[in-house]
This record gives C-alpha cells, sequence and structure tokens, in this order.
C-alpha cells in the first residue's frame, strides 16, 4: 500500500498538466486497481519497462527518463526502499531534492541530470546509500559544497554532477 502511495504521489506530484502536455507516456498508471507490478507499463514481464519490479512485488526500478516530468520529486519517494534504480534525467523537475533520498538504501543508480534540481545534495544521501555505484546530477542548478561522504563510497564509481561540484570533488581528493 505505501508502493502504491509513493508511486501516486510521484505520477500527481510530476504531471500536473493533463492531455498533450502532460507526461509523454502515462504507462498506464492510476488506470485501475490492478497491482503497479501486474498491470503498470514494465512490471515483472517487461525488464526494460518503465517500472520493474521484483519476485516479491517491490518497485526496483523507475525509469522516466525523457518523459515530460514536473515540478518536484515528492518526499514520498523514500517510501521505495527497494528501489535500485532511479532514472529521471531529461525531464522539467525543479526544487529541491528530497532528505527522503537518503532512504533509499538500496539505490545503485541514480540519474537526474539536465533537470531544473536546485539547492543542495541531501546529507542522508552520503551517509545511508552505500550501495550506490552511479550517480550524475550534472545540467542542474546544485548549489553547496559536494558532500565529503560521498567521496568515501567504496561502491562509487561513477559521480557526475556539473563543473561546479566537479571542482570541489577533485579539491577534496
Amino acid at each position: 500500500l505505501l508502493q502504491r502511495f509513493a508511486l501516486a504521489t510521484l505520477f500527481f506530484a510530476t504531471n500536473p498538466h493533463t492531455g498533450k502536455d502532460g507526461w509523454k507516456e502515462d504507462l498506464r498508471w492510476m488506470t485501475d486497481r490492478t497491482p503497479e507490478c501486474e498491470s503498470w507499463y514494465g512490471g515483472k514481464t517487461d525488464p526494460k519497462g518503465v517500472l520493474t519490479c521484483d519476485d516479491n512485488d517491490q518497485v526496483t526500478k523507475l525509469s522516466l527518463y525523457d518523459n515530460n516530468l514536473h515540478g518536484t520529486l515528492p518526499e514520498e519517494i523514500g517510501l521505495l526502499t527497494n528501489l535500485q534504480n532511479l532514472f529521471l534525467q531529461s525531464n522539467h523537475l525543479s526544487g529541491t531534492l528530497p532528505e527522503s533520498l537518503g532512504k533509499l538504501t538500496n539505490l545503485e543508480v541514480l540519474n537526474i541530470m539536465d533537470n531544473h534540481i536546485g539547492g543542495s545534495i541531501p546529507k542522508s544521501m552520503s551517509r545511508n546509500l552505500h550501495k550506490l555505484k552511479m550517480v550524475d546530477m550534472s545540467k542542474n542548478k546544485l548549489e553547496g559544497t559536494f558532500p565529503e561522504e560521498l567521496t568515501s563510497l567504496k561502491s562509487l564509481s561513477e559521480y557526475v554532477c556539473g563543473l561546479a561540484y566537479y571542482l570541489k570533488f577533485l579539491h577534496l581528493l
């Protein structure tokens, strides 16, 4: 129930327009009472789909890149605790990154490049995301200093955050 609530909140927070100005693909989200892992685009039957689930019907991947998402990422995204891959690049997301991203302790890949996200990187990400392998936050409006703790994540193999963050990152090494 929490998973569906989180997905519904994400849908309504990033799809304020209807018709031709909304999501390019609504992906059969919120269309019926069938569980999201059975009827929403992707699910268990299509590992290349927008939404991928494991054998326990837990969402492990959201791939909503270049889908005309607007608005801000809701705090409720942190309820998707089994999420391993989150692809939200090339949209129109704004606001700041929610602190609840730090609750995604299974997250391995986070790509939010080419949006309009500002503010700083939540410290909760560097404290809790020990499985993180790849992060791309470039082409956004992020500010502040690069969290030093992120440089010490042993799992992190690729990190792109834009020139200002990159220069600060090199300085920390």
